[in-house]
């Protein structure tokens, strides 16, 4: 999340391109062919090339759709369960709250508000 905020503020206009990735990636798409349009992107500051950031997500997405599942032990309330995630990514493009804010949430374990959920019934 701190390097996505870094992303953000250094070159917004290359972190809405990085942001419309994490949407297809979320939706289905397949991250190595997102790759390209990310792999070029200009972030005077980061932590992370946006395409490790892209297959860190991915891979907590997986995680939360495992882990938090219809099957689970502990299913979650998002459907489907990797949007728990995509709701903070969402929150963090908006500009809505500082990073603290969205970080201290996400540590605390509290779902980032309703607003940036899943809108697509047919990703369910």
């Amino acid at each position: 999340m701190i390097d996505l905020y870094i992303k953000r503020e250094s070159n917004s206009s290359d972190f809405q391109k990085l942001f419309g990735a994490f949407e297809k990636m979320f939706q289905g798409q397949d991250p190595v062919k997102l790759k390209n349009s990310v792999r070029n992107l200009n972030f005077p500051m980061q932590l992370d090339s946006s395409e490790t950031n892209l297959y860190y997500a991915q891979l907590l997405m997986i995680e939360q759709d495992i882990n938090y599942g219809p099957d689970s032990k502990k299913p979650s309330k998002c459907k489907p369960p990797r949007d728990y995630l995509m709701r903070f990514i969402r929150w963090l493009a908006s500009g809505d709250s500082t990073i603290d804010r969205i970080i201290s949430a996400a540590v605390r374990n509290y779902p980032a508000p309703l607003r940036y959920a899943n809108k697509d019934l047919s990703i369910i």
